[in-house]
């Protein structure tokens, strides 16, 4: 009896050490190509934004467009998040997303004070 009990436990203890071993093979071949991409020159980042040239554009990393309002461009940002997670989440696909929101948000901001310094300035004439 306990020398079936044992393989039976061999037996389980391998079918969770093959799917064991792919989870741990997918997270080696990410290690992997991390590695890779590290020791790579940045040559493709802009030194002013750290956005990469592919993504200059933060509306169109964004997929919204320039009149979005700040709950779009909230909404955008999240579902941009989530779509670069399920894609692998890269890091530098976080950080793309990101930067771009930042860039945006500030712009809207700067685009809101502008606004106000108008109305100010239209009232005291």
């Amino acid at each position: 009896e306990s020398s079936n009990g044992s393989s039976s436990r061999r037996r389980n203890s391998t079918s969770t050490d093959t799917s064991h071993k792919s989870e741990l093979e997918s997270w080696m071949e990410r290690k992997k190509r991390k590695e890779e991409l590290k020791g790579k020159p940045p040559d493709d980042y802009d030194n002013v934004t750290t956005i990469s040239k592919a993504s200059k554009n933060p509306y169109r990393v964004l997929g919204i467009s320039q009149s979005a309002s700040p709950r779009e461009l909230y909404g955008s940002y999240k579902r941009r998040l989530r779509e670069a997670e399920r894609a692998g989440g890269s890091d530098r696909a976080f950080s793309d997303v990101g930067n771009a929101y930042r860039r945006v948000k500030a712009d809207m901001k700067r685009q809101e004070a502008r606004r106000l310094r108008r109305r100010v300035s239209s009232q005291q004439n």
